[in-house]
């Protein structure tokens, strides 16, 4: 892997810059004694949902991470991120707006221990002056985006404890967005959920891709074929195969690519 080269690899997706979303141009990702992303090259489409897939240890949550800058103090980024002309590894970059832009969702649900109402209007009254009634309404909407509200009969006073683990999970994707971001990363966001929960959360993606650009870890192959447009398989941090998803569960150009898919290991 280590003679592999980016521009060699079949299957690298090229669009026009007014449809991408994110670019990475020679991102390599260090932690104290070893490198987890070697040389990464790829590009992030708007309104659409890209799946990272590979084994454990692969890098694909190291790079999700560092699209909002989630490995501050833990990792040494180095290379181009770049998000509407601006370079994401800039240090003088506001990281608390980044992330109002660029919100992430992560594997465990993660609501605070306090009410429905709390959890949604937490984020937003840190960052933007709304009034009561735009709040309420914004919560509304929201919940209704992840199907919680009827679920809820409307009660926002609810405590958060009270819900489901899948109906936490749908919360904790309300309250990012709250915030409306441009692009949304998950990190394994159903792997705690059993099938039915799963599945609401796949639906509510697939409904919000028309707004939002949407990356994904995931480990389930399966979920990946479902929902994603395009899916990047990593393996020992190296970017193998970018393809449209199809093509590259289908046809994949790199025969790791196909012997990962095939289960010959992972």
């Amino acid at each position: 892997m280590a003679a592999m080269k980016q521009a060699d690899l079949a299957g690298y997706l090229n669009f026009p810059n007014q449809d991408i979303a994110l670019r990475c141009t020679d991102v390599n990702v260090d932690y104290a004694t070893e490198r987890a992303i070697f040389d990464c090259n790829c590009v992030f489409p708007k309104n659409k949902i890209t799946a990272l897939i590979g084994p454990s240890g692969s890098g694909k949550s190291t790079l999700l991470r560092c699209l909002n800058r989630m490995n501050d103090g833990r990792a040494q980024v180095s290379g181009t991120i770049d998000y509407e002309g601006t370079n994401l590894n800039d240090q003088q970059i506001n990281v608390y707006q980044l992330r109002q832009k660029i919100g992430m969702l992560f594997q465990q649900p993660n609501p605070f221990a306090r009410s429905i109402y709390f959890n949604l209007a937490f984020g937003i009254r840190e960052h933007q002056a709304i009034s009561k009634s735009e709040l309420e309404q914004r919560m509304r909407e929201v919940l209704e985006m992840v199907d919680l509200w009827s679920e809820i009969s409307g009660d926002l006073q609810r405590h958060a404890n009270h819900l489901s683990g899948g109906q936490q999970q749908r919360l904790c994707l309300a309250r990012t967005l709250m915030l409306q971001p441009d692009i949304l990363l998950l990190d394994e966001p159903a792997s705690a959920l059993d099938p039915i929960a799963t599945a609401k959360i796949e639906a509510n993606l697939l409904a919000l891709k028309k707004d939002i650009t949407i990356i994904i870890v995931t480990h389930n192959l399966e979920q990946a074929a479902r929902i994603s447009d395009y899916t990047a398989f990593f393996y020992q941090g190296y970017l193998v195969e970018y393809d449209r998803t199809k093509h590259l569960f289908l046809k994949p150009h790199q025969k790791l690519t196909a012997d990962y898919l095939a289960g010959n290991f992972g």
